[in-house]
């Protein structure tokens, strides 16, 4: 974050736990398709020379699912953690409580998908990561106008 401000280790942290979680997924991913031979292209089922070309296995495809929500909600959310600091400056509490609920939301979404699977659990963490990308992006323009 751009500047002194005492809230930058704690955003940090949060921001890299984030982005270490996006990093270990494709990780899991794959080692779900190769432990149930399930792959999508071909060339993936020939260079393995076993299993079969599949799109209906439920635990990967449910993997796969849980990842493109954690791309689509946590890459604004590294953006907009940044600028809210920087135009905002709340107090360095009111930033850590952010950060831990937003990385909150996203192990407990990640985590419903994989082993609790009960869609009330998951639509609330995924509400709550959307809630709070959209008050970060609301109360940054309103800084800035």
């Amino acid at each position: 974050m751009v500047g002194d401000y005492e809230g930058n280790g704690d955003v940090t942290w949060y921001s890299l736990v984030v982005v270490l979680k996006l990093a270990v997924l494709p990780l899991l991913i794959g080692l779900y398709r190769m432990r149930r031979s399930s792959y999508l292209t071909s060339i993936d089922r020939r260079a393995i020379r076993r299993g079969r070309m599949r799109f209906d296995d439920f635990d990967t495809e449910s993997l796969l699912r849980g990842y493109w929500n954690d791309v689509m909600l946590s890459l604004p959310f590294l953006f907009l953690i940044q600028w809210y600091g920087h135009l905002i400056r709340p107090p360095p509490s009111d930033l850590l409580f952010i950060c831990r609920m937003f990385v909150a939301s996203r192990i407990v979404h990640f985590t419903s998908y994989i082993v609790l699977r009960v869609q009330i659990i998951r639509g609330v963490s995924w509400l709550s990561g959307i809630a709070i990308n959209i008050h970060l992006g609301c109360q940054s323009l309103a800084q800035l106008s």
